[in-house]
């Protein structure tokens, strides 16, 4: 994680790169992950993780020190990696070069393979070796169904894009992923003209104490447990005698405040900061468009 400070006053700052053009080049490079994932049918798992490690390194570092694309197809190549055994270095080095219209020989393939897995090495020393493997899209649908039942679906398709969309900015470099997850939400309800969870008149957020692991299968309820602290707080056992809570659920529930019946330790004002920070990018592809 990164703090917005450590952002506004990177090392690009000191080499006079102003601020909107690191944004350029954050969002050329995220626009040609995004494209290579779709010409190699890679997942949006794989793009995003791609995006979020290549904006953390090139906070870290300044962009003239090296070659940015081939940076970002070492974010690529690693990235793929996280998700499957498949090695993609070679469709991603032929992309690389279709992207500059250069036709490689076996011998330039090569020597652009190599030059990639080096940037690979540099990327995961940036990064301690330690490569992130959570996305905020596993929250989109889990708040979709507890916030928004009767329209679950449209606004969870829609929040899933607006997801993918939001690692063109640091957005998920700043904020927790369930975080990230509700100001997506929290977006694609103004979009579908609907009340959103910063909306007064929005009244859903009491369903939550209705969820049951009766109401759910067996394996919707285990990895709801497994994974995720806000379910596992407020999601009860059949049996009231099993559950872990000593207090009475629905009392339990009803004494918390707004942002905690969202998610424990959720901050009001984290979850504004982040929806401002992906409606800018929105904002800045209108202007590029008009």
């Amino acid at each position: 994680m990164l703090s917005k400070e450590e952002i506004k006053n990177n090392i690009n700052n000191d080499w006079h790169i102003t601020f909107e053009s690191q944004k350029e080049f954050r969002y050329g490079l995220c626009s040609f992950i995004v494209d290579t994932c779709q010409k190699l049918n890679l997942s949006y798992n794989i793009a995003s993780l791609a995006m979020l490690i290549t904006n953390y390194f090139y906070v870290k570092n300044c962009y003239f020190n090296y070659n940015k694309l081939t940076m970002a197809c070492a974010a690529l190549l690693l990235s793929s990696k996280n998700e499957t055994s498949q090695n993609k270095l070679a469709e991603i080095s032929k992309e690389y070069s279709i992207f500059h219209n250069k036709d490689l020989d076996s011998e330039g393939l090569h020597k652009m393979k190599k030059h990639i897995g080096k940037y690979e090495i540099i990327l995961l020393k940036e990064l301690n070796y330690n490569v992130p493997d959570e996305f905020p899209y596993d929250y989109i649908y889990i708040y979709s169904d507890l916030l928004y039942p009767d329209n679950n679906q449209e606004i969870a398709n829609l929040a899933v894009k607006i997801a993918t969309d939001s690692y063109f900015t640091y957005a998920n470099n700043i904020h927790k992923n369930y975080v990230v997850a509700l100001a997506c939400l929290v977006i694609a309800a103004k979009f579908l003209d609907i009340p959103s969870i910063l909306d007064e008149n929005f009244r859903h957020i009491n369903n939550m104490k209705k969820i049951h692991k009766k109401d759910m299968s067996i394996e919707e309820f285990n990895r709801a447990m497994n994974q995720y602290d806000i379910l596992s707080t407020y999601f009860t056992k059949e049996n009231k005698e099993e559950s872990s809570m000593a207090e009475d659920d629905d009392d339990y529930f009803e004494r918390k405040t707004f942002a905690e019946k969202l998610y424990p330790g959720l901050k009001i004002e984290d979850l504004i900061d982040c929806v401002g920070i992906i409606t800018e990018f929105y904002e800045d592809m209108k202007e590029k468009a008009q």
